[in-house]
């Protein structure tokens, strides 16, 4: 009896329908299609592909699609503004896009275009905003809106003095564990104490202040301070062997080091000092950027680089060389470094015939596909015209050539393939040990006494060949004090299972064996005539 409202008033229904499935056939007209609801994934590559779009198994059409990287903005910082100074906004971006255009609308009626991620607005009122953002590149845009709250200059400023000796304690923190080396050149780009000092004359005055134009003068003060929210890591190398690009050399710069006159050209001697390098010096060398965190960006301070020289011989006298403002360049040890003008930083190597680290600081940060470094000996100690040594890099492991002398034509596989092996058959062996020692541990702990275990397993299979289910068994065993490990160890033991970490059956015959001999033990029958697995 089916009661509802219709119009109103109560009704009432009694009657059964008998309901039955049946197909459909749609029958319409043009449609248009929506794509932008069918969740339509495209490739992760940038690059081209082929689009084919089918209903009802039959093809609507095929088309070559352009998958483009357009910029995906994942958030906005900071959310809660002061009102009537200009405060730094900067939106957060999810992957590497550049050449972007920034159209900020700040919900108070005012708008602005930047090609930046951080923009400086004043809010003239206090209140909740909304900041719509759209980012655009060539091969698209994006928009999204975020809620803001601006308040009063002095509800802010405590808060901001608070974040900023956070800020500076986590900066100092990050420099203490730096090597002093690199501690003493980063102080230098940034004086905490006197950062420390301006916040505490700020403090005071925002005590002291009761006016809102006073109020916003600390706040403006603040904001000029630039204190930066930390010291990252934020670009890494890591070690690799090294070999420099034909762009960083400069044949002046070894002139004036005392490689000699150059006679050829800059591109005969980087193939020449390359294969110098590969055949006499293996470089492995290694990167990191520090920078300080301003404004939801990274703003590079100083990149590190370590290189580890190992000559094959000693070497008489060669030249490292590091392109870019001298004053700027900082060795560490005892390397003795010589400027080269305003364009370079040189460090001469003699009878080198052992393992030697180089490490030195860079101004900001670098092109990782074109390190400012180039590696040479003197002029006459490079072999031009023709590509010396045995290696011809050219993909092919010819005669003359091996995994010694080039490794780029002739790959170690067969080692390769050896020293995998070696460690599979190690590991399996280790495996083996430890699956059988945590077996017969594992025993031991449910089972000091191991006769209890062959009389458990004695009366299981008894049972089971009477016609006793393991369930009623385990059942009857659990009220004599067994508990469910210990019971679920003896039935995987009667019926040969796995009975602790997973197993490579490898001695799986001698436990079968010996449970069979305990069986026949206690039930007066042969071995081979023990119980059959099930």
């Amino acid at each position: 009896d089916l009661n509802y409202t219709k119009s109103g008033h109560l009704a009432s229904d009694s009657t059964i329908y008998e309901l039955e499935e049946s197909g459909v056939v749609l029958n319409s007209g043009f449609l248009e299609l929506d794509l932008e609801k069918s969740n339509l994934s495209v490739p992760t590559e940038i690059e081209n592909a082929d689009l084919d779009l089918e209903l009802g198994g039959s093809n609507i059409f095929s088309q070559e699609i352009d998958v483009r990287s357009i910029p995906q903005i994942t958030d906005l910082n900071p959310k809660n503004i002061p009102a009537l100074v200009d405060f730094p906004i900067s939106v957060i971006l999810g992957g590497t896009v550049s050449n972007l255009t920034f159209k900020w609308n700040f919900g108070d009626g005012e708008s602005e275009t930047t090609t930046t991620k951080t923009v400086k607005h004043a809010y003239q009122k206090t209140g909740p905003y909304t900041i719509t953002i759209n980012v655009t590149n060539d091969f698209g845009s994006l928009s999204r809106a975020f809620p803001i709250t601006v308040v009063s200059p002095k509800d802010y400023i405590n808060d901001t003095i608070i974040d900023y000796r956070q800020d500076i304690e986590n900066v100092q923190a990050s420099m203490n564990n730096l090597p002093s080396w690199i501690k003493t050149e980063i102080e230098k780009k940034v004086d905490l104490d006197s950062l420390k000092t301006s916040i505490n004359s700020l403090e005071t005055q925002y005590n002291d202040a009761f006016s809102e134009d006073e109020y916003v003068r600390v706040m403006k003060g603040l904001l000029d301070l630039e204190v930066p929210g930390g010291l990252n890591i934020s670009q890494v190398v890591n070690p690799v062997d090294f070999f420099p690009n034909e762009e960083q050399l400069d044949l002046e710069t070894l002139e004036v080091l005392g490689a000699g006159n150059a006679e050829e050209t800059r591109g005969i001697y980087s193939t020449a000092a390359n294969n110098w390098i590969r055949q006499k010096l293996g470089m492995l060398l290694e990167s990191k950027t520090y920078s300080f965190y301003f404004n939801g960006e990274d703003v590079p301070v100083f990149s590190y680089f370590k290189i580890v020289l190992n000559p094959v011989e000693k070497l008489n006298e060669f030249y490292l060389v590091a392109n870019g403002n001298p004053d700027e360049i900082i060795f560490s040890g005892d390397l003795n470094p010589k400027d080269i003008g305003e364009v370079a930083k040189g460090v001469t190597f003699f009878d080198l015939e052992g393992e030697k680290t180089i490490e030195f600081l860079y101004p900001g940060s670098v092109d990782i596909t074109n390190l400012p470094i180039f590696v040479s000996p003197k002029f006459r100690n490079l072999e031009v015209g023709a590509i010396p040594g045995p290696c011809n890099n050219n993909k092919i492991c010819e005669q003359g050539e091996d995994y010694k002398n080039c490794r780029k034509d002739c790959k170690p596989i067969g080692w390769t393939v050896f020293w995998f092996i070696l460690l599979f058959v190690i590991a399996f062996v280790v495996y083996i040990a430890l699956q059988e020692w945590y077996k017969r541990h594992y025993e031991a702990k449910l089972f000091p006494n191991k006769s209890q275990l062959f009389n458990l397993v004695n009366f299981m299979s008894i049972s089971l060949n009477q016609g006793v289910s393991m369930s009623e068994i385990k059942n009857k065993l659990g009220d004599l004090g067994w508990d469910n490990e210990q019971l679920n160890y003896v039935s995987n033991k009667l019926y040969g299972k796995r009975v602790g970490m997973w197993e490579i059956p490898l001695f799986k015959w001698v436990d079968n064996r010996k449970v069979k001999r305990e069986l026949a033990k206690r039930q007066g029958t042969s071995a081979d005539n023990g119980l059959d697995s099930k």
